[in-house]
Parts: C-alpha cells; sequence; structure tokens
C-alpha cells in the first residue's frame, strides 16, 4: 500500500505537476489526493502504536524479571546474613503512603475503574458496537451514492466499492 501510495506521489510530481493542467488532471488528482493522505497517515498511526505497545509489553516483562532477580537476590543474601549473624527477628512492615490526589485525578481514578468493570467494556459490546458503526457507515455510503468523499470520510481505499 505503501509503495502504491509513494509511486502514485511520485508520479504526480513528475508528469501532473507540468502536464497535469492540459489535460485536466487536477480534479482528480486532488481527490486521489487527499485519500491516499488519508489512507497513508491511518497505516503509520496504526504501524507507530503497534511498535508503541510492543515496546511498552517488552519492557514491563524486562521490568518484572529485573524486580524479580533482585528480590531473589537480597533475600538470599538477608538469609545468609541472618545465619552468619544469628538474627531471627523478623523485619518491621515498612507502609509507604500513596501521593494525595486531588478532586480531578480522583474522578479520573474513579472513571478508569467503572470503564474497566467487564460488564461496561466487554467483548460483546464491543463487537455489537462495532456492527452497528460498520451498519452506520454503510448507510451513510449509500446515502452519499458511494462517492470519493464518503470514501475519504469513512476510509475506505478508491476504487473498491
Amino acid at each position: 500500500m505503501l509503495a502504491l501510495v509513494l509511486a502514485r506521489i511520485v508520479t504526480w510530481a513528475f508528469s501532473g505537476i507540468p502536464f497535469g493542467h492540459t489535460l485536466d488532471w487536477a480534479v482528480i488528482i486532488l481527490d486521489m489526493q487527499a485519500i491516499y493522505i488519508n489512507s497513508v497517515t491511518s497505516a503509520l498511526i496504526v504501524f507507530i502504536f503497534a511498535f508503541l505497545a510492543n515496546v511498552q509489553e517488552r519492557r514491563t516483562d524486562y521490568i518484572y524479571r529485573s524486580f524479580a532477580s533482585i528480590f531473589e537476590v537480597d533475600s538470599s543474601v538477608e538469609l545468609k546474613l541472618r545465619v552468619l549473624s544469628g538474627d531471627n527477628t523478623s523485619n518491621p512492615r515498612v507502609v509507604i503512603p500513596g501521593p494525595e490526589a486531588g478532586k480531578f485525578q480522583r474522578a479520573i481514578i474513579y472513571f478508569a475503574d467503572l470503564a474497566g468493570i467487564g460488564v461496561i467494556c466487554s467483548n460483546e459490546i464491543t463487537a455489537v458496537l462495532g456492527g452497528v458503526t460498520i451498519l452506520g457507515l454503510l448507510a451513510g455510503d449509500t446515502a452519499m451514492k458511494w462517492s470519493t468523499s464518503c470514501q475519504l470520510l469513512c476510509n475506505i481505499p478508491p476504487g473498491r466499492c
């Protein structure tokens, strides 16, 4: 897809700009250019989000493994030192209080708890809403008679209808 878009842009740059006005390409190129730019930016955003999600997941796994290793080493060192010193008293419990949250932050936390509940944000509801969205887009496309503008609004590649 990206190669096709780049090929169209290069073609437009070398033939459309100097000779397009004589062949009435201006209207076609501008409509298609908007759709291509929309498609490329959508694909780029999806790629970037997937890349960032992968980086975040790998980093989270690395941090969990690092903490587990640190805890294991700390526990083994503490056990050896306790055996050497003859100490068998338990460590005091340390509680670190969380930061104070303002009203706005507390509202965000409550909303996140509510939105994270399985009943509200479940796969079934998401599938139903996706189906309703698709039906709405099809109805809108039909009402607009599958024009280039409706394809641009609904992010449908041109020529697929």
